[in-house]
Order: C-alpha cells, then sequence, then structure tokens
C-alpha cells in the first residue's frame, strides 16, 4: 500500500483552510472517513477518499434531500436558537452522540438515515407525551 503523495497532504490540508475546518476538526473528519488517527497514516487512495470527502464528491455521502430532512426535522423538535434557526450545538451533539461524526455534511447516507430515525423517535415520542398531557 503506498503512502499519501506530498501534493495530497496538500489538497487536504488547502480544502480544510478553504473551508475553515481546523485541526482537530480535520482529524476528526479523517479518522470517521477511514478510521485512521494521521495524515501520515493514510494509503494514497485513503488519501483520495478524504480528498472526495472534503470537496463533496463522494458519492456515499449523505444527500441533500436527507440534509434538509435533518434540518426540518431539528425545528419540529424545537431544537432552535432564540432566531427560530436550527441550534447547530444541539444538532451536531446529537449527530456526534449517534454517529461519531460532527458535521452533518460528513454523514454517509446509512449514517444519516439512523438520525434521522432516531428524530422521527423522538418527536413521535414528544408527540405522545403532549397527548397524555392534554
Amino acid at each position: 500500500m503506498s503512502k499519501i503523495t506530498p501534493a495530497q497532504c496538500r489538497k487536504i490540508y488547502a480544502l480544510a483552510k478553504e473551508r475553515g475546518i481546523d485541526d482537530e476538526t480535520l482529524h476528526a473528519h479523517i479518522y470517521s472517513v477511514v478510521k485512521k488517527e494521521s495524515i501520515k497514516e493514510l494509503s494514497i487512495l485513503q488519501a483520495v477518499k478524504v480528498i472526495d470527502s472534503l470537496e463533496g464528491t463522494d458519492k456515499n455521502r449523505i444527500s441533500s434531500r436527507q440534509k434538509k430532512y435533518i434540518l426540518s426535522l431539528a425545528v419540529t423538535l424545537n431544537w432552535v436558537n432564540d432566531n427560530k434557526c436550527v441550534n447547530t450545538d444541539t444538532l451536531s451533539g446529537f449527530i456526534e452522540a449517534q454517529t461519531g461524526t460532527k458535521e452533518i455534511s460528513w454523514l454517509t447516507k446509512k449514517q444519516a438515515s439512523k438520525i434521522i430515525e432516531a428524530m422521527k423517535a423522538i418527536a413521535e415520542r414528544d408527540r405522545k407525551k403532549a397527548d397524555d398531557n392534554k
């Protein structure tokens, strides 16, 4: 297995910088994509996967429909701030607790489905609790 090339390494850091991703978050992302602790541990193919995920070209990543649905469920669950916008800290914390990945755009389609089902279950439980209190 060939090691990551210097060009790939530069590309990963450049993409992270463009997206405002700090070092700690970048390494967490790399771990979520290829289960490696360090960029130096990556093979050429693993580096390609990381680059694709940072560029948003990974076909296994969350779809825009899934992302919109998760955001609408967050509003339904009242995970909003004072401006009625989704509270990203609450949502990120929930996503991280469920999948180990903080960033919604880094979820796989399978992880996104898991998040959706968990959020739907919470919404249903909240609805039943509200009905019982009437």
